[in-house]
């Protein structure tokens, strides 16, 4: 909805004035959502650009409360909208800072420190291979009943090792797997 004047919208435009009981973010939000959403959807032609047409919305019926309930339901949904825009812009800091400490808590191409360490750690780290540390074995393996495994992930692009639960015994399905 365009509730500012002066907005001009070019385009493959329909162009609604509500009437005097109508909140203009209510309805938007009644007809972009659920059921009033999809009996659009149905009113709708075209392949690559989707027409609605005008006698198509006038004949649309939708449920309406009171003004005042209205406004309730359009602030409620402003509230958890404006919400999801700050957890959102938390969300963003916290990947950067995630990547930034990252970068520095590893050392860089020929260093053996990395420039930024816990307290009470010091001294070079040691450079090993994946093969010095970890043994592959191929499929099919087995695998005791009685023994009780956790599954893991390697994630790419730092993002660590991510649990994908336990299991029992031969139940694992994958290609080849690391023994630590």
């Amino acid at each position: 909805s365009i509730e500012k004047a002066g907005v001009i919208i070019g385009g493959d435009l329909n162009i609604i004035y509500p009437k005097e009981k109508t909140v203009t973010a209510f309805l938007a939000l009644s007809i972009s959502n659920g059921k009033q959403q999809e009996m659009l959807a149905k009113k709708a032609q075209g392949k690559s650009v989707v027409h609605l047409g005008n006698s198509d919305l006038e004949k649309f019926e939708f449920y309406r409360p009171t003004k005042s309930e209205q406004t309730e339901i359009k602030q409620l949904y402003q509230n958890i909208e404006n919400h999801l825009t700050l957890q959102q812009q938390k969300y963003n800091k916290l990947k950067t800072i995630k990547k930034a400490m990252l970068e520095n808590m590893f050392p860089k191409e020929g260093a053996d420190v990395p420039e930024l360490r816990f307290a009470g750690f010091t001294g070079a780290w040691s450079v090993r291979t994946i093969g010095e540390i970890l043994s592959i074995k191929h499929c099919p393996i087995e695998m005791k009943d009685e023994w009780d495994y956790q599954l893991v992930t390697v994630k790419r692009r730092n993002e660590g090792v991510i649990s994908r639960g336990r299991l029992k015994g031969k139940n694992i399905l994958v290609k080849n797997y690391f023994v630590i």
